[in-house]
């Protein structure tokens, strides 16, 4: 990692003990300070900011929490392809994340699911 800030942030949230009761709030006050973005949003009626307008980008991001170091590692043995764009240990190290072309464009399942959802 190139940046000593980001580095440093992300080993406090690695050396915080997950055990104690400010845990998630003070995970949470420090993952605000790191760098975001917004991959895949859709606003509907019901939801946070209805006045946005949507639109998909083809990305989706894929993530999975509270792994084992074994499971960790056993994402290293993915192969890249054209479909991943992008790949990362998560800011607490115990997790991956990925960034992935949905090559198919049809919007109709996505749609229906967030009707049945929302």
């Amino acid at each position: 990692m190139k940046s000593k800030k980001i580095y440093d942030i992300c080993e406090t949230i690695k050396s915080l003990d997950p055990s104690q009761v400010d845990y998630q709030s003070a995970k949470s006050e420090l993952k605000k300070r790191l760098p975001a973005i917004t991959v895949h949003s859709c606003y509907f009626e019901g939801a946070k900011r209805t006045n946005d307008a949507a639109w998909y980008n083809g990305i989706a991001a894929l993530e999975w929490d509270h792994l084992t170091e074994e499971e960790i590692n056993a994402f290293q043995h993915v192969t890249p392809t054209d479909n991943i764009v992008l790949a990362g240990l998560s800011c607490s190290g115990s997790g991956v994340w990925f960034l992935i072309e949905v090559p198919n464009r049809d919007y109709s399942l996505m749609e229906a699911t967030m009707q049945n959802v929302y």
